[in-house]
């Protein structure tokens, strides 16, 4: 179940963020309703950053506390941090077992984070959330990317981010991969190198569309920083798990439960698109 407001376009208006608690009940009390085991909560603009709305972080939490108590399982990916997100903190001390927090980083090299990562919780903040998260209870684990080759793939700076995470608790890492969107080669070209810039547009050529018409990365091109991520990941005792669309031969999914509950395939708690 993914918890998304804009997801409730198509056949009804997009429902405003502030009317989800009062509707869940519904969704999640109705006669017919088969409860999910866990849900991921994925709002379109993330609640926990310094920057959010100031209504994104209490109404995430009051849905999350409407789940929990009924024994939904909930994961949160955030690029939040502490204190905005200490809310997840008490959560996870409240319901021990039920609660996952992935913490996404870009790069642990401050000059790429000022030029690509805006609008965050600075990364000590990130990994101390996920190290209070860790301690209260939380399966916790580190999300890297989107992965920009030839920009945040470095080894080094993969290992960095891995060590960090893993000494705070974490149990998996997970590699996010960029799709193209306008300017993203441009601004590889201006911040990075024009030589850069071709290599990741012909990359992006080879690897076909994704889910909206977007490029991926060609396969080759994914499984060489897989490779490398499980390199560094590996030594430190940190699960990668390898989906479908890391490689083909992938069998796990890339959205991964509280370690507690059982993994099902997500369903939609409001009409998509």
């Amino acid at each position: 179940m993914a918890l998304c407001p804009s997801r409730a376009r198509g056949r009804r208006p997009e429902l405003p963020i502030a009317e989800v608690p009062r509707l869940l009940p519904l969704e999640l009390d109705g006669p017919r309703t088969h409860r999910p085991k866990w849900v991921v909560l994925s709002p379109t603009a993330d609640p926990f950053t310094p920057n959010a709305a100031y209504d994104l972080g209490p109404v995430a939490l009051e849905v999350m506390g409407q789940l929990l108590a009924r024994g939904i399982g909930v994961t949160v990916m955030t690029r939040g941090g502490l204190p905005h997100a200490d809310g997840l903190v008490t959560m996870a001390r409240r319901y021990p077992g039920l609660v996952r927090v992935e913490i996404g980083m870009f790069s642990s090299d401050p000059a790429l984070r000022q030029v690509w990562e805006r609008g965050v919780a600075e990364p000590s903040a990130r990994m101390g959330l996920l190290g209070a998260a860790a301690a209260a209870g939380a399966d916790v684990g580190l999300r890297v990317g989107p992965i920009v080759p030839l920009v945040n793939d470095g080894e080094r700076d993969l290992r960095k981010l891995v060590r960090a995470a893993a000494a705070r608790g974490a149990r998996t890492v997970a590699p996010m991969w960029v799709e193209d969107a306008p300017g993203l080669v441009a601004q590889v070209s201006r911040e990075v190198s024009r030589g850069k810039a071709r290599a990741l547009d012909g990359w992006l050529a080879a690897g076909g569309r994704a889910g909206g018409g977007r490029r991926r990365l060609s396969e080759p091109v994914r499984r060489a920083r897989l490779e490398r991520l499980l390199g560094v990941a590996r030594p430190l005792g940190i699960h990668v798990p390898v989906c479908a669309c890391s490689v083909p031969e992938g069998h796990e999914r890339c959205v991964v439960g509280p370690r507690s509950l059982p993994e099902r395939n997500q369903i939609e708690l409001f009409q998509t698109a």
